[in-house]
């Protein structure tokens, strides 16, 4: 167990494979994490947040069906974690794989109390509120996630997610200026603000992001908005 991420495996090499993966993964490269992520379950086969971590990677990435594939093989290997890990991963199986949305917010309430300031329950809370459609109580959320942690990209990108579903679109620029002002960016980040430009029909700022896009292995996301 490694006291910052928090993740048990026996297997040094698993661990640095799931470091990178998750280095990746915090820059919202959610493909780019996949082979990291998949190399440590290789490596260590009862790592458990390895596997987890792999199906919300593929979860962000809109493959919906990988994601609760390893969101099984994650639970299935829960009596060998800790108690944040073991919590983390009822929380995306019962989300994910069984739809059972009472056992969901009960893991999800209980990780919130057990671990107060830490950011990844919020973060699934958030979501959690967002399948739900209580888009302000995800905002509230998000909103306290990055007062925990004003550096997380994917706590900022959630907020701007969530103030979008509730037509704060000011909001969503501010958040963004934000972010980019700590010097954050990631592709959802553009995703969004495209989204945002071409609902409210400002060309000047779609055709921006657009150009952000061009090229790159994400442009995907540029295309599925217009």
């Amino acid at each position: 167990r490694h006291p910052i991420t928090e993740v048990t495996t026996p297997s040094l090499d698993a661990f640095q494979a799931f470091a990178r993966g998750t280095e990746f993964f915090r820059r919202g490269q959610w493909l780019e994490a996949v082979p990291f992520l998949r190399r440590a379950t290789e490596l260590d086969p009862s790592f458990a947040m390895a596997f987890h971590q792999l199906g919300t990677a593929y979860g962000n990435a809109g493959e919906r069906d990988l994601a609760i594939e390893y969101s099984r093989q994650a639970f299935a290997r829960i009596d060998t974690v800790s108690e944040r890990e073991r919590l983390a991963i009822a929380v995306t199986y019962h989300m994910r794989a069984t739809g059972d949305i009472v056992k969901a917010g009960e893991a999800l309430q209980l990780f919130v109390q057990t671990f107060p300031r830490a950011t990844i329950p919020r973060s699934w809370r958030g979501e959690y509120y967002m399948s739900l459609g209580q888009f302000e109580k995800a905002a509230a959320e998000y909103e306290e996630l990055v007062r925990l942690d004003g550096r997380s990209r994917i706590g900022y990108m959630n907020l701007m997610w969530a103030y979008t579903t509730l037509g704060r679109f000011d909001d969503v620029r501010r958040v963004a200026d934000t972010a980019h002002g700590l010097g954050l960016d990631m592709p959802d980040f553009h995703h969004i603000l495209l989204d945002v430009a071409l609902i409210q029909g400002v060309d000047a700022d779609a055709a921006r992001e657009i150009k952000w896009f061009e090229g790159r292995n994400d442009e995907h996301l540029s295309l599925g908005a217009q």
